[in-house]
C-alpha cells in the first residue's frame, strides 16, 4: 500500500479548474503587510506533511488521507464535481448526492488550523490529567516522562476519529443532501471567481443547512439552498449577477486562512484591492 506523506485538505482536483496549460496556478497570500503573488503546483498547494498520520503502532498511520479521505472522500467527489460542471446536476443519484455532502461537511473539518489547534487542546488535557493524577503528586511518577511514554500520540489520534464522526453526523449529510442544488454560471461577467484555501460557506446549524456556495471553476458557483432562496433572493437575478461575483470573490478573500487562487487568464492587478482588504497576514 502506498505511503502518502503530502496530505490535501485543499484537494488537488478542486483547484485544477484555476490551472494554467502548465498545470500551475496563481497563489496569492499575505505574508506581511503587502500581499505576494507566485505561481505553484497544486502537489505544494493546500497541503501539510503528515497532517493526518496517526501515531497508533497498531493501525496503518497512513490510512486516513488514503483511504478515508482519498478513496471515500475525496475520489468520488471529484466525479460528482465533474459531473456538476458538465450540468448533470439534476441527474445526480441519492447516493451521489450523499456522497458529494460528505465532501462538504469534510472541507471544514479537515483543514490544518483546526486539526492542529485541536491537537494542542487534547495535549495539553491529558498533560493536566497526568500532572494531577494521585501518582503524580506522590512522586510515583514523573508527569512528563509517563505522558511522552505511554499517552502521547494516543490522544492527539482521538482527533481524526471526532472528525469523521462530524463528517458522518447524519442530520447534516441529510440536510445538505436534502436542499436544491444548482449551478450558477458567471461566464458572462468579470472578474472571474477565486478559491480560496477555506473555500466552503455554510450558513445554517447542524440541524439545519440552510445554504452553501462552493466555486467550482472561474465561471461556476455551486449553490445548495431551500428552494424558496432561488425565488426570493435578488443576487441571483441575472441583472445582478456581477455584483454577486464581486460578493463570492470578497467572500473567498475574507475567509482565507492561507491562500487564494485566482485565474491567470484575468489581470492579476484586478484582484489587488479585494486582496489588500480582505486576506488576512499569514507567514
Amino acid at each position: 500500500m502506498s505511503k502518502p506523506k503530502n496530505h490535501h485538505w485543499l484537494p488537488q482536483f478542486m483547484m485544477r479548474p484555476w490551472s494554467g496549460e502548465d498545470g500551475l496556478v496563481v497563489s496569492v497570500h499575505k505574508p506581511h503587510k503587502k500581499i505576494s503573488w507566485s505561481r505553484v503546483s497544486t502537489k505544494s498547494l493546500g497541503s501539510e506533511l503528515n497532517l493526518y498520520t496517526t501515531s497508533d503502532p497498531t493501525a496503518d498511520p497512513y490510512r486516513i488521507e488514503r483511504d478515508v479521505l482519498g478513496k471515500d472522500v475525496d475520489n468520488p467527489a471529484a466525479i460528482i464535481r465533474d459531473r456538476l460542471l458538465a450540468g448533470e446536476v439534476d441527474e445526480l443519484s441519492l447516493p451521489e448526492r450523499a456522497r458529494f455532502a460528505l465532501f462538504l461537511t469534510f472541507l471544514n473539518l479537515r483543514r490544518p488550523k483546526l486539526i492542529n489547534s485541536s491537537k494542542d487542546e487534547i495535549s495539553e488535557y491529558f498533560r493536566d490529567v497526568v500532572k494531577n493524577s494521585p501518582k503524580a503528586k506522590t512522586g510515583e511518577i514523573e508527569p512528563d516522562q509517563f505522558y511522552n511514554d505511554r499517552i502521547k500520540g494516543k490522544d492527539t489520534d482521538l482527533i481524526y476519529a471526532t472528525m469523521i464522526d462530524a463528517a458522518l453526523e447524519p442530520l447534516r449529510l441529510l440536510g445538505i443532501s436534502a436542499l436544491h442544488w444548482r449551478i450558477v454560471d458567471f461566464s458572462s461577467v468579470t472578474p472571474p471567481l477565486v478559491l480560496s484555501d477555506r473555500p466552503l460557506q455554510l450558513w445554517g446549524t447542524l440541524e439545519e443547512v440552510e445554504r452553501i456556495f462552493l466555486p467550482l471553476s472561474p465561471t461556476s458557483l455551486f449553490v445548495a439552498a431551500k428552494t424558496e432562496y432561488f425565488s426570493t433572493a435578488p443576487i441571483l437575478r441575472d441583472e445582478f449577477r456581477q455584483a454577486f461575483a464581486i460578493q463570492v470573490i470578497g467572500d473567498q478573500f475574507r475567509a482565507a486562512e492561507r491562500f487564494v487562487i485566482v485565474p491567470e487568464t484575468f489581470p492579476i492587478a484586478r484582484y489587488a484591492a479585494l486582496a489588500e482588504i480582505n486576506l488576512r497576514k499569514h507567514h
